[in-house]
This record gives C-alpha cells, structure tokens and sequence, in this order.
C-alpha cells in the first residue's frame, strides 16, 4: 500500500520528454494521476521514504498522452532500501532474531511496520546478492591447509532438515541439507584438501583418515565418560584422561615458546606408543567392560591425532 504524499521524504519526479504520437517535446507537466513507485529506507539512522512518480503528459500538438518511460533501472526493484534490507538481514541472519521480534524491533525504534511475508522477502533478496560472497568464502574455505566441520539439525518450515559448517581462521561457511548422508553432504566440502576437523562420525569417510583430525574435546568426553565407569573400563577411562593431559600440556608449552615444532614431536612419540598400548587390550579383549565397541576405533584416531597442527 503507498503510502500518502504528505509522508514522503524525497520525490524523483519522472516526466516523459517526447510525444508518442508525434515525436514532439514535451513540458514537464505534473499530472495528479501519475503512476508512483515507493521505496522505504534508512537514512541516518531514520526512516526515510522515497517515490518516482511517472507522469503522463498531453501533447498541445496532436492531443496524445505519453507517460514517463518505465526505466527499471531508475525506478526502485524492491520497496525496502539497501539500507533496512541490510539491517533486517543482519539482525535474523547474524542476531538471530524471529521475524516477529525483528517487526517489533522496527515499529518500535523506527515506527515502521512490516508484514512477515514482507521481512522473508527482504532476507532473499538480501541472499540473492551474498551469493557471490558466500561462493567466495567457500572458495577460502575449501583451500585451506586445515578447516574444522560440524553439523546441528535444523528445523525448516517444520521440516526437519541438518545444518553443516566449514570453518577456518579466515571464514567459515554455512549450508542447510535435507539429510546427513554421505552422498547428499560430499559436495560441499569441495577437493579433500587439508587437515579435516571433525568429530568421529562415519559419514566422513570419504576423506583420508590420514589426513583427518578427530576433535580432542569429543575424544575428551568419550574418556571421562569411560572413567565414571566401574571396574576395568573407568580405569582405562582414567588412563586415557592421563594421556590426554599430556598432550595438552605439552602443546601449551608449544604455544608458550617452550618447545619448538621437532620437540613437540618427538615429546609426541611416546605418548602415542602410550596410547597405542593402553587402547591395543581393550580393543583385543573385546570385553564389554572395557567398552570395546566404542574403543576399537580409537587406535587409528591416535595414530593421525597426535599431530602437532
């Protein structure tokens, strides 16, 4: 709905400068009935209306009416400016807003309301011109030495749906997936180049598990939850934990400029041969106590994970 006369801030008037009749010129005349075009923006922090009226001329020669031309790229694409396009994008994109908060935020800081079909068409128009933004970012992503991943599920217009990242120091990047699986999520992740950061989830085999670098804090709370265990399986539970702290302080004292990288692998050694024999009779045993079916692919996780990148 337009919005009256009297309430717009900034007028660009459109006059028409020829006859269509008789190709004569023609006055800039205002006509009462032209054909407006309206767009609402932010200016300085205000609301801010603008509107192009077209308006239809009468030629004093031959008696035809020209109107102003429809000129799409001087009159407004959308009813919503770059300006509140981009903050209704940031504050339900970035701030995670609702779209019915976002229209309280607006009636209340700005006096603009908004219908919610309206706030959703401003979020695609604003997607539609991060595409080439968000290409490039995941151009980043995908060359990077090591890049760490994740994924959460996602309700879509009451579908259930999977939300997966890529991220690196430089950018991280988002994609909505119908389903987890192998084949629906390969794509995304581009070349297998780098280091992957990960959890132990299955669906990424397709990249080298050489090349792989399981999350220490999932294998973190895999161990303490093996250590509140009873009998066998807390002790080795405890002795995992142990190790683990090792590790840790041992890439502390790298951050810290205590060791440099060739000691930092070879203090690295032995706790991996630690590791390697704590886990190998769990694994062999196959004893339920020791939570063998949750170990047994552990081995091969330290093997690539003690890993000073």
């Amino acid at each position: 709905m337009l919005v009256a006369p009297g309430q717009v801030n900034a007028f660009v008037e459109l006059f028409p400068e020829s006859c269509a009749g008789c190709a004569a010129s023609l006055p800039a005349r205002l006509d009462p009935e032209a054909s407006r075009y309206q767009q609402l923006g932010l200016r300085e922090h205000s609301p801010h209306l603008s509107e192009w009226p077209r308006h239809e001329v009468e030629c004093a020669s031959c008696g035809a009416k020209t109107r102003a031309a429809h000129d799409t790229n001087v009159l407004p694409s959308s009813a919503f400016g770059p300006g509140l396009t981009a903050v209704v994008a940031l504050v339900t994109g970035a701030y995670h807003l609702s779209r019915r908060q976002v229209q309280r935020m607006l009636r209340e800081l700005y006096g603009i309301s908004i219908s919610l079909g309206a706030l959703s068409a401003m979020e695609r128009r604003a997607s539609k011109f991060l595409t080439t933004a968000y290409k490039e970012a995941q151009q980043e992503v995908e060359q990077a030495l090591v890049k760490h991943t994740d994924a959460t599920s996602w309700l879509r217009a009451g579908t259930l749906t999977s939300l997966w990242t890529l991220a690196t120091p430089r950018g991280t990047v988002f994609v909505i997936f119908s389903n987890g699986c192998r084949a629906t999520i390969r794509p995304f992740f581009g070349a297998c180049k780098g280091i992957l950061v990960s959890d132990r989830a299955t669906v990424f085999g397709f990249w080298a598990m050489g090349a792989r670098q399981i999350c220490w804090a999932h294998l973190l709370r895999k161990f303490i939850s093996f250590s509140e265990r009873d009998g066998p399986a807390g002790r080795l539970g405890q002795e995992l934990l142990d190790l683990t702290a090792l590790i840790f302080n041992y890439w502390r004292a790298l951050q810290h400029g205590l060791l440099n990288r060739k000691e930092l692998d070879a203090w690295l050694l032995p706790v991996r041969c630690a590791f390697e024999r704590t886990i190998t009779p769990s694994v062999n045993s196959g004893a339920s106590s020791y939570g063998a079916r949750e170990v047994s692919g552990l081995r091969a996780i330290v093997a690539s994970d003690l890993r000073s990148e």
